[in-house]
């Protein structure tokens, strides 16, 4: 390669490596307004936040004695009072908490940013860490603009750390504690986080940590005795107790740095560990604690579920947030670095200009194939025309009952039916797996006085397992046919959808359809 096209090569790269940044960051935008208007489930539970969303609209109460007709999700509630906000204003539906999703997930895009833009004090900088997060959106199973939790969570996470960071007045650090605080009312693992945010704020700024550990501990712990007080104890039970008796995988643990992290942010991860050593070795250590505690805060928010079973990828979302902004703050400084030692070079040396020119291509070209390796094609999370055909025949299915009928594993296709929601699969589990002698038995009363007078005109289930429908005798099963087999699968999470109704016993001799 002759010297005139070296020259450029360097600069190609770069610009290449920012135009990736922004397609991610446009892929997404583009992917989540597609999306977002789906009438059904991308995800095989997002329908229990649009079911708690409509409680909220409805005046009730979340966090009750569990029974047939609700039983609470294990989430704490912040996150369905914001989203029923646009639901009040839309009509309630999956838009209206992916819409806050996607917002949020906007939000964290501009945040680390933003963060970034201040470390590095290089735009580009913070466009590549901004890109990077966006880019992570397909290997944490496209969760950004569901209707689900998180990303309002790491939202709440990342404003409180930016305070920390940036802002360490008295109000910063008010307002930091609240936030964290905020983020533990959307997903009550913040609550590691916010541990390592208090061990900062009194290690590195004890004049006026105390603002930002009374804000954190105040707020979370009244919060927890009010929200336990106003549901008569069942908020603690499900927050907290049921999480609590999850089963854990002792090898996911061990897996989580090289599985979790470093194979999909391999250069991410690198520059952020050179980044860490080479400030420690200029002396700045207090940035170096901010970095370690809060990044051990977002490690623990993201590893607390990635442990237990039943876990998934996005789980990992927190920290792929913290790699980025680390990343794109990581950026400048290790070139500086690179420059540095590339100065202890003899000035005389023939390829001087030829070897640098080359060391910038091999720099840029790292962060290129960063980018790369997370392409992802937009079309394998967006549903096809058959998928919302197949919900349309599903839904028509359900209406056509006559009576009461139960969803038993996805929520809201009972009211787009015109009919009541009832409790979903998982909560019920998650509720009878803690091991709760009066919940179990409040619930397994209602469950069965239900069944035995044939409360429900039919129970549409994804699979006989469901409390064990398949060996009762009060209902008998037999396949559910709305669309075809490749149709009507959630695009990202669990591979499940409603395949067996059960109905009453006696209906089907009625009918003269029993065998």
């Amino acid at each position: 390669m002759n010297d005139k096209w070296l020259k450029a090569f360097p600069a190609a790269m770069k610009y290449a490596a920012g135009a990736g940044a922004v397609t991610y960051i446009l892929m997404f935008v583009a992917v989540a307004l597609i999306r977002m208007g789906y009438p059904y489930e991308l995800e095989c539970l997002e329908g229990m936040g649009v079911d708690h969303v409509q409680r909220i609209l409805d005046g009730k109460p979340l966090y009750v004695a569990p029974s047939v007709d609700f039983v609470p999700s294990i989430y704490t509630p912040f996150y369905y009072y914001v989203s029923a906000v646009p639901a009040a204003i839309f009509g309630n539906g999956p838009m209206p908490l992916r819409l806050v999703s996607f917002l949020a997930s906007l939000g964290c895009m501009l945040l680390i940013y933003s963060y970034a833009r201040r470390e590095s004090q290089s735009r580009y900088a913070a466009l590549i860490a901004a890109g990077l997060f966006a880019a992570t959106y397909y290997v944490s199973a496209a969760w950004f603009d569901l209707a689900r939790v998180d990303m309002l969570f790491v939202c709440l996470l990342l404003m409180a750390a930016w305070l920390v960071r940036f802002r360490g007045t008295r109000a910063g650090f008010i307002a930091a504690g609240l936030l964290t605080t905020a983020a533990f009312l959307t997903k009550q693992t913040a609550l590691l986080a916010a541990i390592f945010f208090v061990v900062y704020g009194l290690k590195m700024r004890k004049e006026k940590g105390w603002y930002l550990v009374l804000s954190t501990t105040l707020g979370i712990g009244l919060s927890v005795m009010i929200l336990d007080r106003v549901h008569d104890g069942w908020f603690s039970f499900y927050t907290l107790r049921v999480p609590a008796g999850h089963l854990l995988e002792p090898l996911a643990f061990i897996k989580l740095v090289p599985q979790d992290i470093f194979r999909p942010l391999p250069v991410a991860a690198l520059f952020s560990v050179l980044f860490l050593i080479l400030r420690g070795l200029r002396g700045a250590k207090n940035d170096v604690w901010f970095y370690v505690l809060i990044g051990m805060g977002f490690l623990a928010c993201a590893a607390a579920p990635r442990v237990k079973e039943g876990n998934a990828v996005n789980d990992m979302i927190p920290v792929f947030a913290f790699v980025a902004l680390l990343f794109g703050a990581a950026i400048p400084t290790v070139r500086a670095w690179g420059s540095e030692v590339f100065g202890y070079m003899p000035p005389d040396y023939p390829e001087r200009t030829r070897l640098r020119l080359w060391l910038s291509v091999f720099f840029y070209g790292l962060i290129v194939v960063q980018l790369s390796t997370l392409f992802y094609g937009p079309q394998n999370v967006i549903p096809t025309a058959a998928d919302r055909a197949a919900g349309d025949a599903l839904v028509r299915e359900v209406a056509n009952y006559r009576g009461d009928v139960w969803v038993t594993h996805h929520g809201y296709i009972t009211t787009l039916a015109g009919k009541h929601p009832h409790a979903m699969d998982q909560p019920i589990l998650d509720m009878l797996y803690a091991d709760n002698p009066l919940a179990s038995a409040l619930f397994n009363e209602d469950l069965e006085h239900a069944l035995r007078e044939c409360r429900f005109a039919a129970i549409v289930s994804d699979n006989c397992d469901f409390l064990h429908m398949g060996y009762r005798k009060d209902y008998a099963g037999e396949p559910l046919r709305y669309g075809g087999p490749d149709d009507f699968w959630p695009v990202t999470g669990y591979r499940t959808r409603p395949e067996i109704v059960y109905v009453p016993q006696d209906a089907r001799l009625a009918v003269g359809t029993a065998p």
